[in-house]
């Protein structure tokens, strides 16, 4: 054993049998690390190739850095390709959820809005005008076809095309008073004579 240069405790004599065996396994972990100990292609693209296949592109041309960056170029290629396939696969997936699912909210919807407003309008009434109807004009009565008849109260006045048995819809309104609606949206306030 020789003394350490600094004067310190001996250590291994580099012709000792520990020094050869910790400096080879320590180089061999380096490369096997570093990917140069391996006598195989390096993965990915052109490994996957045959040797006449790689003649044939002039890949076995390259060196092991060129090939590892064509290899990487083809790894980033393809991700990018699965990315825009997920990308795709989700939009679809999303399109057929909502082809799907839509219908079945918006009848949600439909439902829900039905109830709220037969709760708001619990004295709602469906019915006909009783023959020819062309809107109010002051102080016009509404016969209708289930028996009922109810007067126009306020003075406004409202015109439409003639039409036979038209269909409307009366039901109170958050002040008290009764409103008879037409389909298309006009309404006016009522109350009710008969």
């Amino acid at each position: 054993m020789s003394r350490n240069a600094r004067g310190g405790p001996p250590r291994a004599c580099p012709g000792g049998a520990a020094w050869p065996v910790a400096l080879a396994v320590a180089v061999a972990a380096a490369l096997a690390w570093s990917g140069l100990a391996r006598a195989e292609e390096p993965p990915g693209f052109s490994a996957s190739l045959g040797p006449a296949e790689r003649a044939a592109m002039g890949l076995d041309k390259l060196t092991p850095a060129e090939r590892a960056a064509l290899d990487a170029a083809v790894e980033s290629y393809r991700r990018a390709g699965e990315t825009a396939a997920a990308r795709q696969a989700a939009q679809t997936a999303i399109a057929d959820y909502r082809q799907r699912e839509e219908p079945k909210q918006v009848a949600k919807a439909v439902a829900q809005a039905r109830r709220q407003e037969a709760a708001e309008h619990p004295e709602r009434i469906e019915a006909r005008v009783v023959g020819p109807f062309s809107g109010w004009g002051g102080h016009t009565v509404f016969s209708l076809d289930n028996g009922q008849a109810w007067r126009q109260v306020d003075p406004d006045i409202y015109y439409t095309s003639p039409e036979k048995d038209t269909p409307v819809e009366i039901y109170p309104s958050k002040y008290g008073s009764y409103r008879l609606h037409l389909k298309n949206g006009a309404w006016v306030t009522v109350t009710r004579v008969r």
